[in-house]
């Protein structure tokens, strides 16, 4: 047995599994192997579909990659499940990784840590009936980001982490969903449609009941001037993106601190 949520476990394993699917022709073969290596267990999900050309085969985890790259038939199972699947192992703790063949298919594998004490940032998953500033330390998060990747990729992060999550599109939603949920902390993108972070964070801050919530900016931009606009508007937090595990647990812990 493996130490790790049960849920995204299943997921991580799932993932790969559809990958290998849409790899393979109908008549395909996919194979599951598990093995004990000291103290982890090690997964491998192989096929033997189209492969994955050699130049790309480190790019497969990104959020970024240029998957224009790939023929139409291969692409089908990469992209931002891909680069989820990394971000969960790691936050369990263990590693992935890949080795193809074009033409003659290709093995995906991770590791996670056997059954022991639970690594901190995942001992408390998002099981507890009561999530507000509870005695696990699990909060109500507010994600407002329009950008469906992202958004996703950020939620299932703070699920991993113990935290109950609530998502909007725009910051016209951002502002009536705080205001029905009474989050602990909000991560609010910049850039969103109808309303930009900037604007929301600003009404939130004349709100009674926002004026002492976190609120942690996402962004693509870099540099002190964009952290001092953000900051202006009444932000508590930066980050910027690609939104990394260590960064956003650390911005948690900071906001909940002040």
């Amino acid at each position: 047995s493996v130490m790790g949520d049960r849920g995204r476990c299943v997921q991580i394993m799932l993932n790969l599994l559809s990958n290998a699917n849409k790899y393979t022709d109908k008549n395909g073969l996919v194979d599951v192997h598990v093995e004990l290596i000291e103290d982890f267990v090690r997964f491998s999900v192989s096929d033997n579909g189209v492969g994955i050309p050699l130049e790309d085969q480190g790019q497969v985890f990104s959020e970024f990659f240029q998957v224009e790259k790939l023929t139409e038939r291969a692409l089908r199972g990469t992209g931002i499940g891909l680069a989820l699947t990394r971000r969960l192992v790691q936050l369990h703790g263990g590693q992935i990784g890949l080795s193809s063949t074009p033409g003659q298919g290709s093995t995906f594998w991770f590791t996670l840590p056997k059954a022991r004490p639970a690594p901190a940032a995942i001992a408390k998953t998002a099981n507890a009936s009561t999530v507000s500033k509870s005695s696990n330390g699990s909060l109500r998060v507010l994600v407002a980001e329009d950008n469906e990747a992202n958004r996703i990729m950020v939620c299932d992060m703070l699920t991993a982490l113990g935290h109950k999550v609530i998502s909007v599109t725009t910051g016209k939603d951002a502002i009536a969903a705080a205001e029905a949920h009474l989050p602990d902390l909000i991560l609010m993108d910049m850039r969103m449609p109808e309303m930009d972070g900037l604007e929301a964070t600003r009404l939130l801050r004349q709100r009674p009941w926002g004026r002492d919530v976190p609120i942690i900016a996402l962004t693509a931009s870099v540099g002190p001037d964009a952290k001092a606009v953000c900051m202006s508007a009444g932000c508590s937090g930066f980050l910027s993106k690609p939104i990394q595990v260590d960064d956003l647990h650390s911005a948690i812990q900071n906001s909940s601190n002040t």
